[in-house]
């Protein structure tokens, strides 16, 4: 026999009459009916859960299942994030823990200090020539100068790049005026204000291209001109479109 109460399990007649739990004293007809009494009282609170859309008896269990699942999930992500901890020990044996810290990106952040110390030195490097050839300079004089001569050069020429567009800009707008079709107008072997310059026609053919100079608004000279002098054209595109000529730069 079993008792409804504590489970003692022995044999019948151990119970006597009545039927009496030798372990915990239950009378066992009382113990059944109290038993059965709170089956029926936990069956009667699931249909009314169940009717009032809490969940039931059932839906508790997979709820618990589910908690506990995630209650691993997150042990199991703890467990792995402190694998990278180290424990340390002093001299006199105690214990320390060094926790790694993977917040931040993980291995992000070492790739980012590298990258800095990386373009700090090159920094530094880059600074320590220049002072060192500043230092060069002032110690040896005729280094200073070669510098200083070099860097007027660089200047100049820059300068004289800068206005020698200038001008050949300056030239095809003071042409284009005197042009038929200004827009169609096509340009080649410009250096300063002298050229080459192919436009169309009355007829909108191009009638190939021709040589011009640009020396102001009043001194504009275009290839086979009638209005100008036989020769004249060519002495002047010897005397200021040439190497070094005055419109040339």
């Amino acid at each position: 026999m079993k008792c409804p109460n504590c489970d003692f399990i022995d044999k019948d007649e151990a119970f006597g009459d009545p039927a009496t739990c030798p372990k915990c004293g239950a009378i066992y007809e009382k113990a059944l009916r109290v038993q059965q009494l709170k089956q029926k009282l936990e069956t009667q609170k699931a249909v009314n859960a169940a009717r009032q859309g809490a969940p039931s008896k059932t839906k508790s269990w997979i709820v618990k299942g589910l908690k506990g699942a995630a209650d691993e999930v997150k042990s199991s992500r703890a467990k792995r994030s402190n694998e990278g901890d180290q424990t340390l020990y002093t001299e006199d044996g105690t214990p320390v823990l060094i926790r790694t810290d993977k917040k931040g990106g993980g291995c992000l952040k070492p790739i980012v200090i590298l990258a800095s110390v990386l373009l700090l030195v090159a920094l530094f490097s880059a600074s320590k020539t220049s002072y060192k050839g500043y230092a060069e300079r002032a110690s040896d004089p005729k280094l200073d100068i070669e510098h200083r001569r070099l860097a007027a050069e660089k200047l100049k020429s820059s300068d004289d790049d800068m206005r020698r567009i200038k001008m050949q800009r300056m030239a095809r707008e003071g042409i284009m005026p005197k042009l038929h079709d200004p827009d169609a107008a096509k340009f080649r072997n410009q250096r300063g204000a002298c050229g080459e310059v192919n436009a169309k026609n009355l007829f909108g053919a191009y009638t190939g291209y021709k040589r011009f100079m640009y020396g102001g608004p009043d001194m504009i000279f275009i290839e086979n001109d009638p209005k100008l002098a036989d020769g004249a054209f060519e002495d002047a595109w010897e005397q200021l479109c040439k190497e070094g000529g005055k419109l040339t730069l």
